[in-house]
């Protein structure tokens, strides 16, 4: 996963270059950053503490794909204004605030762990799944709006199998958690 999302954070940086001095552009490499950043000290003893950073690191990564909508749609936007889109475009913005709201509570989490935020993991887990759900849809209905339904189908099944993996990516490992009464969140981030 470190290596994905060091791979991520080039991609972002290469593709959003020219980019940088917009506010937008930052928020996304700074969240690319962070989402690489907080599985660095996968090695640490505390498992609390890298079971938190794994959760930033995956609310990050779901921010990363919203905040690149929000500046696609965006762009569109200036040069089509498709209703479709801006309405997509609004519900991705509400998407990043509640994302951020998620993100700020694993963070406060670590920082006061006195504050027993217990609940915040079903939180992420729900938030994530929607998240890359509506991920997934935008992507398929943007490419459906400019190439149409079936040629999508026809030219990308892969891309929908990889984005269906990314979707339900922990699945796995819930399934292999609940069978043997083991934490495999660890094994996860790697």
């Amino acid at each position: 996963m470190a290596v994905a999302q060091e791979n991520i954070q080039l991609y972002l940086l290469f593709v959003f270059y020219k980019r940088r001095q917009e506010r937008l552009v930052q928020l996304l490499l700074g969240v690319a950053l962070i989402s690489f950043a907080s599985l660095v000290p996968g090695a640490h003893p505390n498992h609390e503490l890298v079971s938190d950073l794994f959760d930033i690191s995956d609310v990050c990564s779901v921010l990363s794909f919203l905040l690149q909508i929000t500046v696609i749609t965006g762009d569109v936007n200036k040069i089509f204004k498709i209703p479709a889109i801006a309405r997509l475009s609004r519900v991705t913005q509400l998407f990043v605030v509640v994302n951020f709201a998620v993100l700020f509570t694993n963070v406060l989490d670590i920082v006061v762990p006195d504050l027993n935020v217990d609940a915040i993991e079903l939180v992420d887990v729900v938030t994530e799944y929607i998240s890359l759900a509506f991920v997934m849809g935008f992507r398929f209905y943007f490419l459906a709006m400019a190439r149409g339904p079936a040629k999508v189908w026809q030219n990308q099944k892969l891309e929908v199998f990889f984005y269906l993996l990314l979707a339900t990516h922990a699945v796995p490992f819930a399934i292999l958690s609940k069978a043997t009464g083991l934490d495999w969140h660890l094994v996860q981030g790697l």
